[in-house]
This record gives structure tokens, C-alpha cells and sequence, in this order.
């Protein structure tokens, strides 16, 4: 997302792949502020957002509790940490 103000496509393609995964459609973040540091400008564009309430939570939770961290590299970190 770094550099969503130049890059519009990469932009889309976040909020896209976000929208699938969410199942809502995502809403872009603004900074608040300014940051030399960071090279960023108050109100460009930094990221994309979606919040799941109720319902489409849980499902949201159990999809990625079972489905999705058992296929990632670290899950047998996560099962030593919960049992």
C-alpha cells in the first residue's frame, strides 16, 4: 500500500482482494496527519478497511480460525501457545 497515491491499480487490486476475503466492501484510509519521515501527506491514501460486525464476524473468525491459519508456515506456533 505504499504507494497507493501513484499507483491506483495497486490500490484496486487491495481492495478487491479485501472485498472477497471480507465479503463487504472495503473503505480507503486516510492519514491523519503528515510524516516526513514516512514521506506521507495528511489525507493520502494509506490503506483499506472493513468492519465485520454480528454474523458475518463469526463467520468471518471461524473461516479464518480453520481454514485459513492452519495453512500458514507458523500455525504449529499458534496450537503449542493454545494447548
Amino acid at each position: 500500500m505504499g504507494d497507493a497515491e501513484q499507483n491506483s491499480k495497486g490500490l484496486e487490486a487491495a481492495m478487491r482482494d479485501l472485498a472477497l476475503i471480507a465479503g463487504q466492501r472495503p473503505v480507503k484510509t486516510k492519514a491523519k496527519k503528515s510524516i516526513a519521515s514516512f514521506k506521507l501527506r495528511e489525507g493520502a491514501t494509506v490503506g483499506v478497511a472493513v468492519t465485520l460486525r454480528g454474523n458475518v464476524m463469526y463467520s468471518f473468525l471461524d473461516r479464518l480460525i480453520n481454514l485459513g491459519l492452519p495453512r500458514t508456515r507458523w500455525a504449529w506456533k499458534l496450537q503449542h501457545r493454545i494447548s
